[in-house]
């Protein structure tokens, strides 16, 4: 195990942290169009993490699918799209506005 994915393990207990947990990884690492949200990880623990904190945070299940890998590494790709109460869950983590607004760091 990676110092990085132990050190993971071990934060983000909280809401907020893990608001803001979600918040970051969403905005330096999903694609979000069409009213949708698109994560994509080789990481299967951080994909696992990610579905647990929005089954925790908003009572959503989310399934991940293996999609091809095109970076010429032996690891699978896992990805998983968020396309239920996407207004929510942006505006929860501060994302959007309460107008929909895309919000700059």
């Amino acid at each position: 195990m990676s110092y990085t994915t132990k050190i993971k393990e071990e934060i983000s207990n909280t809401k907020s942290e893990i608001i803001a947990e979600l918040s970051g990884y969403i905005r330096n690492n999903a694609i979000i169009q069409n009213n949708n949200i698109k994560l994509t990880s080789e990481n299967l623990f951080l994909i696992n993490r990610i579905k647990d904190q929005f089954k925790q945070l908003f009572d959503i299940e989310l399934e991940d699918k293996i999609i091809g890998n095109t970076n010429f590494s032996k690891k699978d790709l896992h990805q998983i799209i968020i396309d239920k109460e996407y207004k929510n869950i942006c505006t929860t983590l501060g994302i959007l506005d309460d107008k929909g607004i895309y919000l700059k760091t």
